[in-house]
């Protein structure tokens, strides 16, 4: 669950990063959390898998999300990957989170 952007500074990410014992986010954008953890959690028992979806833009091509949602992005690679329930740890919120992240 990832929906923010650079724009709110690099020092947000840095916390972020230090807060967990990671190494501070390069090229990659602000993981929001607290959604998908809720839902994943709620759901229990009766979630069958999730999809992890990654957006990567090859070479010096940034586009921003108002770029990406006019069409002007020229390259983007996107990779899926299936996450069965057997993978995710439901039943524990801070578990949950790391395996977000």
């Amino acid at each position: 669950a990832v929906v923010s952007t650079q724009s709110t500074g690099d020092m947000r990410y840095t916390l972020f990063a230090k807060e967990r014992g990671m190494e501070p986010f390069k090229h990659v954008l602000f993981p929001r959390t607290k959604g998908a953890v809720e839902m994943i959690y709620e759901l229990g028992e009766s979630l069958g898998s999730v999809q992890n979806v990654v957006f990567a833009f090859p070479g010096e091509n940034k586009p921003d999300t108002g770029t990406m949602f006019a069409g002007k992005a020229t390259d983007i690679d996107i990779y899926f990957r299936r996450v069965g329930s057997e993978e995710i740890p439901r039943h524990d919120k801070e578990e949950l989170t790391k395996f977000i992240i």
